[in-house]
């Protein structure tokens, strides 16, 4: 886990284009906060995110977890367990 003060979140969302106005009031508003942003809640988004995206396009859930697998690096049995605890696929 890195610690991260408030000039690397400044940094962060001034590259996202975010007005001053709002930066200044975000970090008014956490001053004093310890903040932890869990990895696998953001990396499961992504992975349902990406499902969801592909299997509009009418893509077998095969090819999908395949895909998902090599961008996310990891295996497609994880994979499977990840978009089955959501009830996306069947186990």
């Amino acid at each position: 886990m890195y610690e991260l003060n408030e000039e690397y979140l400044i940094d962060i969302l001034k590259e996202q284009k975010i007005p001053t106005a709002t930066i200044n009031k975000i970090i008014s508003e956490l001053a004093g906060c310890r903040i932890y942003i869990r990895k696998k809640s953001s990396e499961y988004k992504r992975i349902i995110s990406l499902y969801k995206k592909m299997k509009k396009a009418h893509i077998s859930d095969k090819e999908i977890i395949s895909y998902i697998s090599k961008v996310e690096n990891k295996s497609k049995q994880r994979i499977r367990e990840i978009l089955s605890a959501y009830s996306l696929i069947r186990d």
